[in-house]
Parts: C-alpha cells; structure tokens; sequence
C-alpha cells in the first residue's frame, strides 16, 4: 500500500508542476504542435513531356504515349481483379490479375499479345 501511496503523490507533483509550467506561459500549452494546412482541390502538378522516336504499332503515337493511354483505358474498363491462374497465361478481359496493367498497356502500345 505504501507503493501505491508513492505513486499517488508522484502523479499529482508531476500533475502540479504541469499546471504551474503552462500558467507560467500564459495559459497556453507548451505541448502546441503546429498545424499544417492543405490547399483544398486538386493540387497542380507539372510533368515535362518525354517524347519516344519509336511508334512500334504506327497508331501516330509514340510507345511511352501509347503505354500510359493503353493503362488509362485498363483502368477506364474496370475490370474485376482474381487471384487465379489461367490457361495460356492471360485472363479475358473483364478479369484482371496483379500484372495486367502493365502488359495490357505494353499491348496497346504494339509489343506481346494475347
């Protein structure tokens, strides 16, 4: 029991010198940390333009414009993502895998198929 009272009496000292530190500053606590704000809307963000000499599948766009429109238009389709094997490798297109993203943009761009 004379733990417990120790423990007590700490608790409340360091309670005390607690409230005598933050009246000390004026009331405000020493413990502030500060706040940052976020702008709110979508923030601006500037991506210089590389540009690629080769047009594997000769659609008027180069292989690294076609990559990034073929992975937009994966993603635009929304297809339903399985953990599954399939045969001769590739899901059908309404299913997707952890890597079809990737592939599907390379097709589009002219490189591999299914």
């Amino acid at each position: 029991m004379k733990k417990f009272g120790r423990h007590i009496i700490a608790f409340f000292s360091f309670a005390l010198l607690v409230f005598v530190i933050w009246k000390g500053v004026g009331g405000v606590s020493p413990w502030v940390f500060p706040t940052y704000h976020l702008p709110l809307g979508p923030a601006s963000v500037r991506i210089s333009d590389i540009s690629y000499p080769i047009d594997k599948d000769n659609d008027g766009l180069d292989d690294l414009k076609d990559m990034v429109s073929g992975a937009k238009a994966e993603v635009l389709r929304k297809p339903h993502y399985r953990s599954a094997y399939y045969q001769g490798g590739y899901p059908p297109a309404t299913e997707g895998v952890c890597t079809d993203l990737v592939w599907r943009a390379m097709q589009d761009a002219g490189y591999g198929g299914a």
